[in-house]
């Protein structure tokens, strides 16, 4: 997952409480410039802070866990062909 995808669901659990970018930016003590940014994964890092602090907002936690593994050319190529 990057960036980008994790702001992709951060902003889907905003707009699911119906919040605009201002009132969650409030709530957890940012700008909305800010909580733009982190929604479009641009800007600069955000912070492991702030990051947990937006995810118990919506009552969610960081999980790390094993990355999958890249397919190989083989595994691309043969999917190419179905």
């Amino acid at each position: 997952m990057d960036r980008q995808e994790i702001g992709e669901k951060i902003a889907l659990l905003r707009k699911q409480k119906g919040w605009t970018q201002t009132r969650m930016a409030e709530k957890i003590g940012v700008s909305r410039a800010f909580v733009c940014n982190l929604e479009r994964g641009t800007g600069g890092d955000p912070g492991i802070r702030k990051v947990l602090a937006i995810l118990a907002l919506f009552s969610k936690t960081l999980e790390i866990k094993e990355a999958a593994e890249p397919p190989t050319l083989d595994d691309l190529l043969e999917e190419q062909s179905l």
